[in-house]
């Protein structure tokens, strides 16, 4: 993969794997321990990356630009790199990411950490359906 993509994709597997040491703690020893902020930042990393990369399809494949990054979600599962139901759960996660990057003062971080710990196991699949998808399609010279 371009090296740009590449390095997003290994920088999301870095974050996944900090998310799932954060999740192994219990949101209780993360307040005890101050990693609020690491929790917050992986997963908008992860967010981010997901985002950007399908993008990234999006742009290259010539599709129907997507006006906000929820519609990412959506565009991807209408051209097939996606199901339905992972098109609906990016489109939330931007919504997540949305509220991490623009609500930052009042986030809840109990409901975070909900998401975080869903957010492992969504992003794996997400990133990998993505990913397959770009070698696929020979996209990415």
């Amino acid at each position: 993969m371009r090296p740009g993509i590449s390095r997003r994709v290994d920088r999301v597997l870095k974050a996944i794997q900090r998310l799932d040491k954060l999740a192994s703690m219990g949101i209780e020893e993360i307040y005890s321990k101050d990693l609020l902020p690491i929790l917050e930042r992986e997963v908008e990393v992860i967010i981010q990356g997901l985002l950007d990369i399908g993008g990234y399809i999006i742009s290259v494949k010539g599709w129907d630009p997507p006006s906000t990054y929820g519609e990412i979600g959506s565009i991807l599962a209408k051209h097939g790199v996606l199901n339905e139901e992972e098109g609906r759960i990016l489109k939330s996660l931007a919504g997540l990411r949305n509220i991490i990057v623009h609500v930052y003062a009042d986030i809840d971080y109990e409901q975070l950490f909900k998401h975080a710990y869903r957010l492992r196991f969504n992003a794996r699949t997400i990133l990998s359906k993505i990913t397959s998808y770009i070698r696929r399609e020979g996209i990415d010279p």
